[in-house]
């Protein structure tokens, strides 16, 4: 991902998608806990508060502590494995998307606010992605969320059930509301990416392809911030749209969430939570974005130049 690239490289097909597939592996072995508690957070209608008696969770280390004592220090890495395919799919076809859209944007460069190219690029790349991935988005999802003796053994359980009770609607169940959501927040997360490396391409006098690993760390955390404040709302909303017809496996969590529309989900949560339900579970988000998009920015740079 880089300005000014070999023709070799713009025309490679295989490089970015195993760069992409490698460090979205990576990142999501590493980053996995942050996830689960993320969607816990955003998932739970109660408000998130130390002095409120009916929330199941009302802080990162209360969360952190009551899910490891209730279901084992495992529960830190629940739906991994759906989680994991996910996110290799997702970085090989977003990586691998990317590239080629960008390759092929080079002719409107010169005339064109690069920002605004790297932003429309990333943003079909993260929408095709996020519909060949989204079925296993509503599994991972739903593994995270159910009660530890209530739900799915794994996931072609899961799989097999929401197929049979709710047909293909089921593992779709939030996609357009991903695509709203996932498409602008990639796209951002690359025109950031690439505009802090410039910036600091500038500052330091130092080529792109030679910054310093603690440049590309930092860009990818600035943009996972950015991206992520931007669209949060829809984040949550796709959460909550993904466990529509599971209420039953979710019993010990507190109240459910009806809502079959984004529209009517958002109206919800503004209507029961006020607009601060909204930011629901926004500090884990936070975090987790800064640090998976560090890790998959700056291991997809490194991992591309070593191939």
């Amino acid at each position: 991902m880089f300005e000014n690239e070999s023709e070799d490289d713009e025309k490679s097909y295989s490089k970015p998608a195993i760069a992409g597939a490698l460090c979205g592996a990576i990142t999501r072995f590493i980053c996995q806990p942050l996830d689960v508690i993320k969607i816990r957070f955003q998932l739970q209608v109660e408000p998130i508060q130390a002095n409120s008696g009916a929330s199941k969770y009302t802080s990162i280390p209360q969360a952190v502590s009551s899910m490891i004592r209730e279901e084992g220090v495992k529960v830190l890495w629940k739906g991994h494995i759906p989680g994991q395919a996910l996110s290799i799919i997702y970085g090989t076809v977003q990586f691998w998307s990317y590239e080629q859209l960008n390759h092929l944007s080079q002719p409107v460069r010169s005339f064109i606010w690069p920002s605004v190219v790297d932003f429309s690029s990333g943003t079909l790349a993260g929408s095709a992605a996020m519909i060949l991935s989204s079925p296993l988005d509503v599994i991972r999802t739903r593994l995270i969320a159910q009660d530890k003796t209530r739900g799915y053994r794994n996931m072609m359980q899961a799989f097999t059930e929401i197929s049979t009770m709710e047909g293909t609607r089921g593992l779709f169940r939030g996609c357009w509301t991903s695509i709203i959501q996932i498409g602008p927040q990639t796209g951002a997360q690359f025109m950031f990416y690439k505009m802090f490396k410039r910036f600091y391409g500038k500052v330091s006098g130092t080529n792109e392809r030679e910054l310093p690993v603690l440049a590309t760390i930092s860009a990818g955390a600035l943009a996972g911030l950015a991206s992520k404040i931007i669209i949060y709302p829809l984040d949550l909303a796709k959460k909550r749209l993904q466990i529509q017809e599971f209420h039953i496996h979710r019993q010990t969590f507190g109240e459910h969430c009806a809502a079959p529309t984004l529209t009517k989900c958002l109206k919800n949560i503004v209507i029961k939570e006020g607009l601060q339900g909204l930011f629901k579970g926004l500090a884990p988000s936070v975090v987790k974005s800064m640090s998976t998009t560090a890790l998959h920015f700056c291991l997809y740079d490194e991992i591309y130049k070593a191939l």
